[in-house]
């Protein structure tokens, strides 16, 4: 790689990454409390580790009271908390004026409905509480505003070591790995919907990405055992944050006997491999050791519970709907690239299909590297399998009537894994380039009808699940959307967000045309 590209691509990275914190700030600022994905238990958790001292109990706790006196509009459609009868959606708040949204929270009592995220291990939530302290005497926009930010954060970071760490550890790799790495929220769009709000998969991204960057210092033979203490600890406690870390450390195992195994059964190896295994189960397997004694699963997931209840596997003769199966798998799909927020109101479907034909593309042209790569090229296939394999069986469980079908957005805790794979899988990059620019529209489509959307003009009506703006009267009402976010702070992210993004893609483009562009690791070339 020559000088020239090596600092043109470092410059794009740089503009990607930042356009990245400034649109996750825009999405923050715009978002109304309660928006965010399951965000009223994840918020519920936080106050009662905080004010009761203990996480919520599976079965045994409810929700927060504080969360029946919020006066706002909430989302539409959402598996709210409490009855949403007489709760105003953001429609009839805006027709009945958007008056301010009073109070904040208070402390925790238990009211409604059952808190169904007490089954996640409480680490997130122990990090969370100290905010939650220091934002009490806020109003309920400044007060969610403070802990999304944080949340975010530790996304943000995750993404930003997961590119810095593939650029400088993963070698050899082709000279734009860090741009495409770096845009991989412009390339699948719900990654901002999907980190800026509250919930554990934030910091999921983050230990992920830290186990990734120790995990390649250890499969290049360059890595120490600092590097297998890191890796052990980031795994341990991504077990005590989600249970994801339960497939992704099976996909760590694989690939570190993998590499035990190239290096000719090296006893320093081995001590490597077993130092990082022993910590991260040291660390974070006290909980899943604790959720089979008291649910029999070792997830503890609400829905593997009830399935296992009511019978397991055994429903497959009985409730199995092969075409739920495939519905499912097309979910998982399709939010992926994109679902919104917790209202999940769409644009036609088939306007999906830049983001999808993009991802199908690009893994398929990592697919036909495979035969010739490396240990380094496997390792996103051997993170990702597992826990793709893993949604997908939840997939099945609900194609069997337990519980829900499985979203494709949690996959983008594995962004760095998987950013390598789609900069590896970059082989046609006049197709990939113009899948992109299509994806910025529809983007962009997005970002203008979830505005109109919080702001009471768009609603999502009946049966309908698309933006319907019938009767609407106004595109965006800029006094409703100023009573349930920071629509001026938004909006000035937003626009530099863009211009940051617009100003990288032009910087790419003169720096390196697409008909000389050689994506490929060079060993690959």
């Amino acid at each position: 790689m020559s000088d020239h590209e090596q600092s043109a691509a470092r410059f794009v990275t740089g503009l990607l990454l930042a356009a990245v914190a400034c649109l996750g700030l825009a999405q923050i600022a715009f978002l109304p409390p309660w928006e965010g994905f399951d965000e009223t238990a994840h918020w519920s958790y936080i106050q009662e580790l905080s004010d009761a001292g203990h996480a919520p109990r599976y079965g045994a706790d409810s929700l927060s009271a504080d969360l029946n006196a919020y006066s706002g509009p909430m989302a539409y459609g959402a598996a709210a908390p409490f009855d949403q009868t007489g709760r105003p959606t953001y429609r009839s708040y805006r027709l009945a004026g958007a008056p301010p949204i009073q109070g904040g929270p208070t402390r925790y009592v238990g009211a409604g409905g059952l808190n169904w995220q007490a089954q996640h291990p409480p680490l997130y939530y122990a990090l969370m509480a100290p905010l939650y302290r220091a934002a009490h005497g806020l109003g309920w926009i400044n007060h969610l505003l403070i802990l999304r930010l944080a949340s975010f954060a530790l996304a943000f970071a995750g993404l930003t070591i997961g590119v810095l760490a593939t650029v400088q550890y993963a070698r050899p790799i082709g000279p734009w790995t860090g741009p495409i790495m770096a845009a991989w929220p412009f390339l699948f769009p719900q990654f901002f919907p999907e980190f800026a709000r509250l919930g554990n998969d934030s910091p999921c991204l983050l230990l992920a990405a830290v186990a990734w960057a120790a995990l390649l210092r250890l499969l290049d033979g360059r890595g120490r055992w600092v590097s297998a203490l890191v890796l052990g600890v980031s795994l341990g406690l991504g077990l005590l944050t989600k249970a994801f870390f339960l497939p992704v450390s099976a996909g760590v195992l694989v690939m570190l006997a993998l590499q035990w195994r190239g290096a000719g059964g090296k006893p320093a190896v081995l001590g490597q491999a077993a130092l990082a295994c022993g910590l991260a189960l040291a660390i974070g397997g006290w909980w899943y050791i604790s959720r089979e004694m008291q649910t029999g699963s070792l997830v503890g997931s609400d829905e593997f519970i009830r399935f296992n209840q009511s019978g397991g596997l055994g429903r497959l003769a009985g409730g199995f709907s092969l075409g739920a199966l495939a519905r499912g798998l097309g979910v998982m799909v399709g939010t992926f690239a994109w679902a919104g927020t917790w209202s999940l109101t769409r644009l036609p479907e088939v306007l999906l299909a830049p983001p999808v034909l993009l991802l199908a593309l690009t893994l398929w042209g990592y697919a036909r590297g495979l035969t010739r790569t490396d240990l380094i090229g496997w390792a996103p296939v051997a993170l990702a399998a597992p826990l793709l394999a893993g949604l997908v069986y939840h997939i099945l469980v609900w194609a069997m009537g337990v519980g829900a079908a499985t979203p494709g957005w949690y996959l983008h805790i594995l962004a760095a894994p998987l950013g390598l794979a789609v900069a590896r899988g970059w082989t046609r990059p006049r197709t990939l380039g113009l899948l992109t620019l299509l994806t910025g529209v529809y983007s962009a489509a997005t970002w203008a009808f979830q505005l109109s959307m919080f702001s009471g003009c768009a609603a999502k009506l009946g049966a309908n699940k698309h933006y319907d703006l019938a009767g609407a009267g106004c595109f965006i009402d800029r006094h409703a959307l100023a009573a349930v976010g920071h629509p001026l702070l938004g909006m000035v992210c937003l626009v530099l967000g863009a211009v940051l993004a617009l100003s990288a893609a032009l910087w790419a483009w003169r720096a390196f045309r697409p008909s000389e562009m050689d994506f490929l690791p060079e060993r690959q070339s």
